[in-house]
């Protein structure tokens, strides 16, 4: 009989490898490891565009990336007059706009099917509804930065006439601009999961029978699943939906951190609400990894935030860490201070020693690089 297949995706060659040298090691896995196919979301699309296309070019430097917008794309983007304009004036916009490009994929929107101006309206409210308005919005305003959309001071108050001249302005440019590239066999690193996706939902709604033998995947297994966005899970979908496989989606709604790359914790707290499945959770409590005050603290902390899964994690671990708060009293020179304190706190002794920086926000980091430089 056939035997059972796997297929088990992560989002980064680290865990990947990982996940390996587990699987290679372990014996415990012997009897299924011919059986496991382990990679990321972006090798596993970038097989599939080797095997449908020819000879295909992948974007992954800034001058190949200009060169493409400025020249391969010219016969589209010289049809948009307000593209064409951006352009015309700063030839150096073609980045902005690469990057807009792949924002949009990465958010789910999809050149074959959300093509009218009601299509494309119902997808922004589709994304609003999983609390990713906000990634809308940063993406509008770089087109007006860039000089392709007006600011929005007549149609600040009506939403559907601003989304009308998106439409108009730029998204109508990115229906043939993403047509274009994939015809021409050019792909953005987020391609390699977007034509993926296309493909392997066509294939599904082709096929006159079910896939068998070992083309097919039984389960399906996905690591790091708070982290994925609106392409991601429309990739894992298809996958899973024409191999009519089984899922099992492993992560931590807590570890939701990758927001500015359009992920949502909707995804893994209501995970029936985007398959035609039913879930049973199972909630490992144990962290290994840390000192147990640091884990202490840290639910302390988590606790905090409204949308998540209440979890009772304990630590594995019975050794303390030495926790140092500094406070600063004026909160307008705080960034000063903190970096000072940190600098001496680091100022090397002669020992190599490895810190670790941690931020929200990039903004956060700055004043530190700055004065650290100062002080060579």
């Amino acid at each position: 009989s056939r035997a059972t297949r796997f297929l088990v995706l992560t989002f980064t060659v680290a865990a990947r490898d990982e996940l390996k040298a587990r699987l290679t090691e372990d014996p415990e896995f012997a009897s299924i490891r011919d059986h496991v196919e382990i990679t990321t979301l972006n090798a596993w699309g970038f097989r599939r565009i080797k095997s449908q296309t020819r000879n295909p070019r992948l974007l992954t430097n800034k001058d190949n990336k200009h060169f493409t917008i400025l020249n391969q794309l010219a016969p589209v983007w010289e049809k948009h007059k307000a593209v064409k304009d951006a352009i015309e004036k700063r030839s150096s916009r073609t980045k902005e706009i690469l990057e807009i490009m792949d924002a949009l994929k990465a958010l789910g929107f999809d050149h074959t099917r959300i093509k009218s101006a009601e299509e494309f309206n119902a997808h922004v409210q589709d994304l609003i509804d999983l609390e990713l308005g906000w990634r809308l919005e940063e993406l509008w305003e770089t087109l007006i930065k860039i000089g392709i959309l007006t600011s929005r001071p007549n149609d600040g108050n009506d939403p559907q006439g601003f989304l009308k001249r998106v439409y108009s302005g730029f998204y109508k440019f990115w229906l043939e601009a993403t047509d274009q590239l994939i015809n021409s066999a050019t792909f953005t690193l987020e391609d390699q999961k977007y034509f993926a996706f296309i493909d392997e939902r066509q294939k599904g709604e082709d096929a006159d029978k079910p896939l068998t033998g070992v083309a097919k995947y039984d389960h399906v297994i996905v690591d790091e699943f708070q982290d994925i966005n609106p392409l991601d899970l429309n990739l894992i979908k298809a996958i899973v939906e024409r191999h009519r496989a089984t899922v099992t989606l492993v992560g931590d709604d807590d570890q939701a951190i990758y927001e500015w790359r359009g992920t949502t914790p909707v995804y893994i707290l209501e995970p029936e609400r985007f398959f035609a499945s039913r879930f049973k959770t199972f909630t490992l409590q144990t962290n290994y990894r840390s000192p147990a005050n640091i884990v202490t603290l840290a639910q302390k902390l988590i606790r905090h935030n409204q949308r998540r899964v209440d979890k009772d994690t304990q630590a594995f671990q019975t050794a303390e860490a030495e926790i140092r708060v500094e406070e600063t009293e004026d909160i307008n020179a705080s960034l000063d201070l903190a970096a000072e304190l940190v600098a001496e706190h680091i100022k090397p002794d002669g020992s190599p020693t490895r810190i670790a920086l941690i931020g929200r926000k990039k903004a956060q980091l700055i004043p530190y690089q700055v004065y650290f430089a100062s002080k060579n």
